[in-house]
């Protein structure tokens, strides 16, 4: 229910991809850049012109309080979360459990 409805001061992100769930303040929204740069990545697969594309990692999810900014359009605020999720190759010799990595 906590998906849909905050409960608690906190709300629930569920992940439709990698099928995480992470449990967020309530207040806390979604970085819509990170949307964005995924269907642009998405929409380059789809160019055969046969020129490269920069890679680099783009999270799967982030989020954060609500921005302030400044006169200069960048955020105050310096609290955030962002999400990289991966697969690992059935090849790999990992055989832990998936651990949570802060920074």
């Amino acid at each position: 229910l906590d998906g849909y409805y905050p409960r608690g001061g906190f709300k629930r992100f569920r992940s439709g991809e990698y099928g995480y769930t992470v449990l967020l303040p309530k207040e806390w929204v979604a970085d819509t850049a990170v949307e964005l740069a995924k269907a642009t990545r998405r929409t380059k697969m789809l160019d055969y012109s046969m020129k490269k594309s920069g890679g680099g990692v783009i999270p799967d999810a982030a989020f954060g309080p609500p921005s302030r900014f400044n006169e200069k359009g960048v955020s105050q605020s310096d609290t955030n979360l962002s999400i990289v999720a991966s697969t690992i190759p059935s090849s790999s010799s990992f055989n832990g459990k998936p651990t949570l990595q802060t920074m």
